[in-house]
């Protein structure tokens, strides 16, 4: 643990971070649909949606395995990283699921992590590896679901990712090696280019990645049990909250900005329990890509 990033009072108490829904199976994805609703990964491969107006949970679907990160298409098809199955599996809205895309070159993806969608609907997958086996990359899946390594320079545990508000950089969570938010450069073909340490974060295991609208990058960390804010323009890492009981954020994973009580808010997975939390913040989230790409039908085709 840090003391250097726990020497000073959180700016946020751990009394204003609540549970927003209970009675999941240890989440760690998480992410805001396009309904405006929150919607979670569980430990069995269970698809979650929580309806915002009445806050019940509500299971839509499983694919087996293990639900990790979650996004959504403009249909609200939810992709999800699954790594038994070594890629990305897609919900339609029938709660029905299929592999979408895995890796490149070869079969899988070894341990599909998080994910986000660019604006062309283009998938960027972060393949953890084997623990502390420095063997992890970060994929992308075209759309239809064509799976190609996309920056094979990240290797120690790549796992939450996020868009850089002008899009001209994917964020990394780099869970080890030391922990640190690093990012790479897409460049105008839609390659990688130039990779930097955006944040170190020494003596954390960071997890999820979310830019508010001012473009500070909030970051959650396994361990300790904390969230933390990276300053845009600065870069000044400040700790956000911090639960040193680990009872309300507990093993916290994933992030997703959203409303609570029409205000604005964070949503966070806790794989060591059994809920979501939610947290008040200044302003809300930076918007995401919901494209119209094309998901893998039931009969195995690309539709659009």
């Amino acid at each position: 643990m840090s003391r250097a990033l726990l020497a000073h009072p959180p700016i946020l108490d751990v009394g204003e971070v609540t549970v927003y829904a209970d009675g999941l199976d240890h989440p760690e994805g998480i992410t805001l649909g396009p309904d405006g609703a929150i919607w979670a990964g569980g430990e069995a491969g269970q698809l979650y949606r929580v309806d915002p107006a009445a806050r019940e949970l509500q299971e839509l679907g499983t694919s087996g395995g293990l639900a990790l990160g979650v996004v959504h298409d403009a249909r609200g098809d939810a992709y999800v990283c699954n790594p038994p199955c070594g890629g990305v599996m897609v919900f339609g809205a029938d709660g029905r699921s299929r592999l979408y895309g895995s890796g490149a070159p070869g079969p899988v993806i070894v341990g599909p992590n998080h994910l986000v969608f660019g604006p062309g609907g283009e998938l960027y997958v972060t393949g953890s590896g084997g623990w502390k086996q420095d063997d992890g990359l970060v994929h992308r899946i075209l759309p239809g679901g064509r799976g190609e390594v996309w920056c094979d320079r990240l290797r120690t545990c790549p796992n939450g990712v996020a868009l850089g508000p002008n899009g001209r950089h994917l964020y990394v969570a780099m869970t080890l090696g030391p922990g640190r938010i690093s990012r790479v450069e897409i460049l105008e073909d839609g390659s990688a280019g130039e990779v930097e340490d955006y944040a170190v974060l020494e003596g954390t295991l960071p997890d999820g990645l979310a830019f508010d609208a001012n473009g500070d990058l909030y970051v959650v960390t396994y361990r300790p049990d904390a969230v933390y804010v990276v300053r845009a323009g600065t870069r000044k890492v400040e700790l956000y909250a911090y639960d040193p009981d680990g009872q309300v954020l507990a093993s916290p994973t994933n992030l997703a900005f959203g409303e609570l009580d029409g205000r604005p808010a964070l949503f966070a997975a806790n794989i060591g329990r059994w809920h979501l939390c939610a947290m008040p913040v200044p302003v809300g989230g930076a918007p995401l890509h919901y494209p119209d790409a094309p998901s893998l039908g039931y009969d195995g085709e690309g539709t659009a």
